[in-house]
C-alpha cells in the first residue's frame, strides 16, 4: 500500500519498524524516519510528529546514538522539530554524552522556528 502511495500503509510500516516483529522485521530506526516522512509527505499528519517516534527508543540502546544522527542530519537541513527533539536527548543524556550548552543552544534554534514545545522546554530550563 505504500508504494502505491496510501499514506496509512507507510505509517503502518513506520510502527512496525518502531517495535520490530522478531528476527523477521527487526526494530530499524532508519526506516522508522524512511516510511513515518513518507506518510506525511503523503498528507499523513500524525506521521510528520516525530516525537511520537521518540517514544519508541530506550535510552540505553544504540538506535538512540542512530536516531540522534538522523535528528541531526534533519536540523542541518532546516528540521525545527529535530533540532527540538536532538536538544532534549542531549539534556537527558539519550544516545550520547549529556551536553547541556548544545542542547540548550538546539531547542534555542528550534523555539525561533516556530516549534512550541522547545520554547517552554528552553523556558523551564531557565528557571532551574
Amino acid at each position: 500500500m505504500c508504494t502505491r502511495g496510501e499514506p496509512t500503509g507507510c505509517t503502518s510500516l513506520a510502527a512496525l519498524y518502531a517495535k520490530g516483529n522478531g528476527a523477521e522485521v527487526p526494530a530499524d530506526p532508519l526506516r522508522v524516519r524512511e516510511y513515518a516522512k513518507k506518510a506525511c509527505d503523503l498528507g499523513a499528519k500524525q506521521s510528520c510528529d516525530i516525537d511520537r517516534l521518540l517514544g519508541t527508543i530506550d535510552k540505553g540502546d544504540t538506535t538512540a546514538a542512530q536516531a540522534n544522527a538522523l535528528f541531526q542530519t534533519q536540523c542541518d537541513a532546516g528540521s525545527f522539530v529535530a533540532c527540538g527533539m536532538l536538544g532534549e536527548n542531549l539534556l537527558a543524556g539519550i544516545g550520547a554524552n549529556a551536553d547541556r550548552a548544545k542542547g540548550l543552544a538546539l531547542l534555542e534554534k528550534a523555539c525561533k522556528g516556530g516549534f512550541d514545545r522547545a520554547c517552554k522546554r528552553v523556558a523551564g530550563e531557565k528557571t532551574q
